[in-house]
């Protein structure tokens, strides 16, 4: 008996014969989420970039992404090619971690300022923390809305990601503007 694998995206995994042609076993690839697509963004939702709070984020994103409740994607080799290179600090090696593990969907993070103080700094100088991390790797989106000590962090994508990957390529183009190339 001589057997042979074939797995294609579309397709799945298929093991048969090749004397014979019999299939031996056929697993179907796993179906691809998608959003409801039932409200319009910026019109039944907020924009992205424009929530305050976890449950518009969800909500407006949850409009156009399947993938949006699944655990949060971190990039940890780009994060120790960059402290290797001395580009980071370990302090700041531990914020940008903690806000990708606790993203609220996409790149974005939505906590306040005392939830970010785990990382091992004070209220004081989670501030100066951010600002030596802005533009290149963190982006404050707003801050104190809709309460005191509400924060609103966009975390650049190539360190993070929560969702489905194909809205990442995007985010990341427009991250570094229209010169980047995922290839």
């Amino acid at each position: 008996m001589s057997v042979r694998t074939l797995e294609t995206k579309h397709e799945g995994l298929t093991v048969f014969d090749t004397v014979t042609g019999e299939l031996l076993y056929h697993k179907k690839p796993k179906a691809v989420k998608m959003g409801t697509f039932d409200k319009y963004v910026g019109v039944d939702t907020k924009y992205p970039q424009d929530c305050v709070t976890k449950d518009s984020l969800i909500e407006c994103l949850s409009v156009m992404d399947g993938y949006i409740n699944d655990k949060p994607y971190l990039t940890s080799h780009n994060l120790l090619d960059a402290l290797n290179q001395d580009l980071l600090t370990p302090l700041q090696l531990k914020l940008i971690t903690h806000v990708v593990l606790n993203l609220t969907g996409w790149n974005i993070y939505i906590g306040t300022v005392k939830d970010l103080c785990s990382c091992g700094t004070t209220e004081a100088n989670i501030s100066r923390l951010i600002k030596s991390l802005d533009p290149n790797v963190l982006k404050v989106n707003h801050r104190n809305k809709p309460f005191r000590g509400d924060i609103v962090i966009e975390v650049n994508p190539t360190y993070g990601w929560k969702g489905d990957v194909r809205y990442r390529e995007m985010k990341i183009a427009s991250w570094y503007g229209s010169s980047y190339s995922a290839d």
